[in-house]
C-alpha cells in the first residue's frame, strides 16, 4: 500500500457496542409493560422489526434526525403491539423512547480511546463508516470518542450501504486522501472484502483470534498502532 494517511472504522462492534447494563435495563421497562419478565430482543428480532418499520408509509427514507426519530418510535410501537396492547401503544412507545434512546446506550470498547489517541498522535486522519442511522455523530458524542475523529459517514444519510465501494469513497475523499493510503477495519467479513475491492487495505476484527496481518484479521483495536507503526 502507499503510505498511510488515514484509518477508517466500522462502529457497532468494532470501537463500540450497546451497553449490556443499558440493554438489560429497556428490556426489564418493556417487559414490564408487556408481562414478559425475561423479554429481550435478538437480532433476528431486531432485523424483523427493522425490515417492518421501514415498510411502513412515510418512514423511509431515514436520512434525517426527525425521521430517525419517527423509525424508533413505529418500531417500538410495533412490539406493544404484537403483545396484544394495541390501545395507547403510540403513548407507551413515547415513554420508552424518552427512556432509553439508542445512541445514548453505546459504550466504546476498553481499549477505543487510547488506540485512537495513538493514531491521531501518529499523525493519521481517522474517520467512521458506519451502517446506521442519522444519529451517528451524536452517539460517537455520547461516547466521548467524536473529538478524535475527522470524517463520520452514515450510511442512511449519504444512501448508500456498506459493502458497496461508494460509501468507502465518499469517506476517502471526505479527507482528502486516496484509498490506496488508507486502513478500514470492520467485524464483517463483507464490509471489508467491500473496503478491498474500493482499493483500500482492510481487516476484519475478531477478538476471539489472533492476529494475522497477512490474513487480514486483528484481535484488537491495538493491533493498529502496530501495523501504523509498520505501514507509515
Amino acid at each position: 500500500m502507499s503510505r498511510l494517511r488515514a484509518v477508517f472504522l466500522d462502529r457497532d462492534d468494532t470501537i463500540s457496542r450497546v451497553s449490556p447494563v443499558q440493554a438489560q435495563a429497556m428490556y426489564r421497562a418493556i417487559g414490564e409493560i408487556v408481562g414478559v419478565p425475561d423479554f429481550s430482543i435478538t437480532n433476528d428480532d431486531y432485523t424483523a422489526l427493522f425490515t417492518r418499520t421501514m415498510a411502513v408509509p412515510g418512514i423511509a427514507p431515514v436520512n434525517t434526525p426527525e425521521r430517525e426519530e419517527a423509525f424508533w418510535l413505529r418500531w417500538m410501537q410495533f412490539i406493544f403491539e404484537d403483545h396484544g396492547l394495541t390501545e395507547g401503544a403510540a403513548e407507551l412507545s413515547a415513554e420508552v423512547r424518552r427512556r432509553f434512546v439508542f445512541h445514548t446506550m453505546m459504550e466504546p470498547f476498553p481499549e477505543t480511546r487510547e488506540v485512537l489517541q495513538a493514531l491521531k498522535d501518529r499523525g493519521l486522519k481517522l474517520g467512521v463508516i458506519s451502517d446506521t442511522y442519522p444519529s451517528l455523530k451524536a452517539s460517537l458524542e455520547s461516547m466521548g470518542i467524536a473529538h478524535y475523529l475527522d470524517s463520520i459517514v452514515a450510511s442512511m444519510v449519504v444512501g448508500i450501504s456498506k459493502p458497496d465501494p461508494r460509501i468507502f469513497e465518499i469517506a476517502t475523499n471526505a479527507l482528502g486522501v486516496k484509498p490506496q493510503e488508507s486502513v478500514f477495519v470492520d467485524d464483517l467479513q463483507r464490509n471489508v472484502d467491500g473496503a478491498r475491492a474500493a482499493g483500500m487495505t482492510a481487516f476484519r476484527i475478531d477478538r476471539s483470534a489472533a492476529t494475522d496481518f497477512s490474513g487480514g484479521v486483528i484481535a484488537s483495536l491495538r493491533d493498529l498502532i502496530a501495523f501504523a507503526d509498520g505501514a507509515a
